[in-house]
């Protein structure tokens, strides 16, 4: 019975998407509340599921699927029948991880006691969904049992020692990893979709540099994937203008026309050498048919990742790239007066068939003005790369209003914020001189991942600039993380202690899991703080963190695909420290 659920919930089609801003829940008119311990203790109270909608301001498929939950049927089962609860996957990463699933918008169904019964990524076409949202009705009133919880004990593993063999067994393993996962035909990893994975080729790009060969034809053929061919698809491939912009109109009549734009005006690679700036990654083995939001995060990593090459390689390619894209971050997703970064600019999966002369024409797909920790951070260190490797002071400036920023309204006393909105900035304390100028008002802290990030961009611009103030917040952003997420019995850090009560169900506050990359992006700032100050409690902590990580690696646990720790253990061996 169970089963029969999970197999009619997961085997719901996907509908192709096209490009208008994507779903949001504010003005609907569904009833949405957002996620806390009041929704969670409303549907046991009232003895009802929950529709929980994972969404994202910058998604194609999202748009797609507000047509669906804004129609009446599915708005009055959901409002009568189910707790409706709205997720924002950027603000909310620590709860889209939770609810993995492959692409979105994802689709949660809980029950009333908040088990979790199935997830479906995509947008749900109508008849599916309200036949779904019945079945679970009929299955949880007739056949739902509720699943017993069972806790387990486990003993927590002692600290384990580092060793030159433990660093150089890692650094074996990705060799090896990393090679056999690399795409000889078209380049990049893996055989399917593609993803630019700029801080793994910025690793290898490194290893090039010191002499390591063997890297030099795999980052030259993944780097001409990634910007894809020369020359675009002719104009007779694809419809005239007129036709593109009445299909921009999100008509879900025409969705097959647009599903056949991609395939017969086929555009390949990420990078869009129009307007700069690149696609979040592509459907396709070859680069071709991307997805065509342009993230934050990836557009500050390629396009350190175009600047480092262009110096490295010498080609002119590159470096037209790398003008174009760094012009971008600074044009499109940078505030010039108050130094902040802008999270996205949405997806179209028209207006990127367009020339030039055509987009001067529409408006742009628009922007997620949000500023969130992990990107911000990210692109800081992008412009701190830029001002170094130029030697252009314009970008150590726009990178100091950066870092000011976040240090001002992203750091409080319990480390980083996962982000800010500016509709809770009050310009009317604009010149008051209290410093926190926003509104009282929740912010989301606590997470392992936005403070790993935001200590090393703020030690980096410690050491771009010599000002003490940016070394002190960030010390004090790695004094939050080793009071409350540091593990001293096994070592490694935990990936949630948040404060913020009202974001979580309880008992959710903190979470113990031990995640690979951010512990490995906090090892990082360990190690980086440790070499600016030479305070042996940093030491300590990362000796411990790399411990766990590089035992586990080597019994299996974890993969060795990460950069970053590669990175630690390299440095790590090389320091002649561990015997």
């Amino acid at each position: 019975m169970w089963n029969a659920l999970r197999t009619i919930l997961l085997g719901l089609a996907l509908l192709f998407s096209q490009g208008v801003p994507a779903y949001t829940h504010h003005g609907s008119s569904i009833q949405w509340m957002e996620y806390s311990d009041a929704a969670f203790a409303r549907a046991l109270a009232e003895n009802k599921p929950i529709f929980m909608l994972i969404s994202a301001v910058w998604c194609y498929n999202c748009h797609i699927y507000e047509a669906t939950l804004n129609t009446p049927p599915v708005t009055d089962t959901l409002n009568r029948a189910y707790i409706a609860i709205f997720v924002d996957y950027d603000r909310r990463q620590d709860l889209a991880r939770a609810y993995p699933a492959v692409g979105i918008p994802i689709t949660v169904v809980l029950a009333p006691n908040g088990e979790h019964l199935v997830s479906a990524p995509g947008a749900i076409p109508q008849a599916r969904l309200l036949a779904s949202l019945n079945k679970t009705l009929h299955f949880l009133a007739n056949e739902y049992r509720p699943e017993e919880t069972v806790v387990t004990k486990t003993k927590p593993k002692p600290l384990q020692p580092l060793s030159r063999a433990l660093l150089k067994n890692y650094l074996d393993r990705f060799n090896r990893q990393i090679s056999a996962g690399f795409d000889p035909a078209y380049g990049g990893f893996g055989l399917a979709q593609k993803e630019p994975h700029a801080e793994l080729l910025l690793r290898l790009m490194e290893l090039e540099r010191n002499g390591d060969r063997r890297w030099r034809a795999p980052l030259l053929t993944t780097l001409d994937a990634i910007l894809g061919p020369e020359q675009t698809p002719p104009q007779q491939a694809r419809p005239p203008l007129k036709t593109l912009l009445q299909l921009r109109t999100q008509q879900t009549d025409r969705l097959g026309e647009v599903q056949r734009l991609q395939e017969q005006h086929k555009l390949t690679g990420l990078y869009d050498p129009v307007e700069g700036g690149f696609f979040r990654y592509a459907t396709r083995r070859n680069w071709s048919v991307p997805h065509f939001e342009k993230m934050l995060f990836e557009n500050a990593q390629l396009a350190e990742l175009m600047l480092q090459t262009s110096l490295q390689f010498k080609q002119p390619r590159y470096r037209d790239a790398a003008d174009s894209s760094l012009a971008y971050l600074l044009n499109r997703l940078y505030d010039q007066e108050t130094g902040r970064f802008f999270g996205s600019q949405g997806a179209d999966e028209v207006y990127y068939h367009l020339t030039q002369d055509e987009r001067a024409q529409v408006s742009p797909p628009p922007i997620d003005r949000t500023s969130y920790a992990v990107p911000s951070a990210r692109a800081l260190i992008t412009l701190l790369q830029a001002a170094h490797l130029l030697d252009d002071r314009r970008y150590l400036s726009r990178a100091i209003r950066a870092a000011d920023f976040l240090a001002t309204h992203m750091v409080g006393e319990r480390g980083g914020y996962s982000y800010f909105d500016p509709r809770d900035f009050d310009p009317r304390k604009a010149d008051s001189p209290n410093k926190d100028q926003e509104r009282d008002i929740t912010r989301l802290d606590g997470q392992l991942s936005d403070n790993a990030w935001l200590a090393e961009a703020l030690l980096m611009t410690y050491q771009a600039t010599k000002e003490k103030r940016y070394l002190d917040i960030a010390e004090r952003i790695i004094g939050f993380v080793a009071a409350h997420l540091y593990d001293p019995e096994s070592g490694g850090f935990f990936a949630r202690h948040s404060g913020s009560s009202p974001a979580y169900r309880a008992g959710e506050q903190v979470l113990r899991d031990k995640d690979l990359e951010d512990n490995g992006r906090m090892a990082k700032a360990l190690l980086h703080a440790y070499q600016i100050t030479g305070n042996l409690d940093y030491r300590k902590m990362l000796e411990g963190t790399a411990g766990y990580f590089f035992s586990a690696v080597q019994q299996g646990e974890f993969n060795a695909s990460s950069p970053v720790w590669h990175l630690v253990a390299e440095q790590l061996l090389a320091s002649g420290r561990y015997p």
